[in-house]
C-alpha cells in the first residue's frame, strides 16, 4: 500500500511539473498582434516607421522564436519598448514598391501585412533628396562591383580620330565604331593592340561597325 502512495505522489508531481512547463512554453509563444500603426492603412513614405503592438511585453524569447520577414527582401532595423515593436527600413523603402511583412513565431504566422510605398511622384522634397542620395550610392556600389568583376571596363571607352572602342553590356562584347573614311583593314592591328592594352579578356567577342 505504501508503494502505491509513493507511485501516486510521483505521478502527481510529474503531472504538475509538465503542467508548469506547458504554461511556461505557452507564455513564450502566444504573441498576438493587437494594433498596427495607422500609416500602414495608406501609402508609406520611404522612411516611415511601422509600429506593432502585441498583447504582452516583448521578451528575449521573441528574437529566438520569432522571425520578421519582408518580401521582397529588405534590410531593416527594430526597436523594442515593452509591448511595442518598431520596424524601419535600414536605408529606405523603394518608391512605388509593394512589400509584404510577416511575423512568424514558432512556425505560426501572427502577422501578414501588405504595404504600399509612395511612388516617386508623391515623395516630399525631403524624401526626394533622401532617395537620390541612396540612388547615387547604389549606382556607385554597382560601378565598383562591375569593376571588380570586369576590371577592363575601367579602361574603356577608347576614343581616337580613327575609331571608338567601347563595351556593350547588352551584347557582352567589345564594339569598335570606325570614324568616317576608316576601314577595318586599315586599323585592325592598332585596334587589337589597344584592346590588349586595355586588358580585355582575349576570348571576348569584338564587333566592328
Amino acid at each position: 500500500m505504501k508503494k502505491i502512495w509513493i507511485y501516486f505522489f510521483i505521478i502527481v508531481s510529474l503531472l504538475l511539473i509538465l503542467a508548469g512547463v506547458f504554461r511556461v512554453l505557452s507564455s513564450l509563444t502566444n504573441y498576438q498582434v493587437i494594433a498596427i500603426s495607422e500609416n500602414t492603412n495608406s501609402e508609406l513614405g520611404i522612411k516611415d516607421e511601422i509600429e506593432i503592438i502585441f498583447n504582452k511585453s516583448i521578451s528575449a524569447d521573441f528574437n529566438k522564436n520569432c522571425q520578421i520577414v519582408f518580401s521582397p527582401e529588405l534590410e531593416f532595423t527594430t526597436q523594442v519598448s515593452a509591448d511595442r515593436l518598431k520596424i524601419k527600413a535600414k536605408t529606405r523603402f523603394i518608391p512605388g514598391q509593394k512589400y509584404n511583412l510577416k511575423i512568424i513565431c514558432r512556425k505560426q504566422e501572427i502577422l501578414n501585412l501588405p504595404l504600399q510605398i509612395k511612388t516617386e511622384e508623391k515623395l516630399t522634397p525631403e524624401e526626394i533628396q533622401i532617395n537620390q542620395i541612396h540612388l547615387d550610392y547604389e549606382f556607385g556600389q554597382e560601378i565598383m562591383r562591375v569593376w571588380e568583376e570586369q576590371p577592363f571596363r575601367k579602361n574603356l571607352p577608347i576614343s581616337t580620330d580613327k575609331y571608338v572602342i567601347a563595351y556593350s553590356q547588352n551584347n557582352d562584347a567589345i564594339m569598335v565604331v570606325l570614324r568616317p573614311g576608316q576601314t577595318q583593314e586599315l586599323v585592325e592591328e592598332e585596334v587589337e593592340q589597344a584592346i590588349s592594352q586595355a586588358q580585355v579578356p582575349p576570348l571576348m567577342k569584338v564587333v566592328w561597325k
